[in-house]
């Protein structure tokens, strides 16, 4: 189990190595061929999805969120069920607006029906539907974060680790930065 100065040592090397949002790795389960998802969409970098049925735990990280990444753009949404967020995203793939760059997904969903109530599967129906977004595991529990990230979310966090979570997206604007030589602004959402 990581600690705190090993995790921030571990996100350093995680941005580093972050891929462009086209070339995210499918699942590791799944089989190359990518011809039953859509062609590549547009990405709203900014747009942040929280899939957690827990308001309190919410309504904090987003105040966190909020104070720690000021200036940098990010619109955070919340959606206290799986399948909300799940179909507002295949909303969005067929009617081909843009995705959202980030979404996080609690390990333990009680809101949700038997089939999305745990944070591995709602991370396994996301990359069914599309390799290009960042998923983020963000549970309580090191295990659900670990298996989310086996299935194919990114990285994870710990909700006891919510302002790393938050220097990790002001790493993201920097990260974009280099690459593409352009200042993002609150106006480039």
């Amino acid at each position: 189990m990581f600690n705190l100065v090993n995790k921030f040592e571990f996100l350093k090397s995680k941005i580093n190595k972050l891929p462009n949002e086209a070339d995210v790795p499918l699942n590791k389960n799944e089989k190359t061929n990518n011809a039953h998802k859509p062609d590549l969409m547009e990405l709203n970098n900014h747009e942040v999805w929280i899939i957690d049925d827990d308001k309190n735990v919410v309504e904090a990280c987003l105040r966190l969120f909020e104070v720690k990444t000021r200036g940098l753009g990010y619109q955070f949404r919340h959606f206290d069920t799986a399948k909300e967020a799940l179909d507002e995203l295949k909303k969005r793939i067929e009617n081909k607006e843009n995705l959202p760059g980030i979404i996080l997904v609690d390990g333990y969903l009680d809101l949700d029906e038997e089939e999305l109530n745990s944070g591995p599967i709602v991370v396994q129906q996301i990359r069914d539907l599309t390799s290009q977004i960042k998923i983020i595991g963000f549970s309580s529990s090191e295990t659900k974060n670990e298996e989310m990230m086996q299935i194919g979310a990114e990285i994870a966090f710990r909700k006891t680790e919510s302002a790393l979570l938050a220097d990790y997206f002001r790493q993201l604007v920097e990260q974009r930065k280099t690459e593409t030589g352009k200042e993002e602004t609150d106006d480039k959402k």
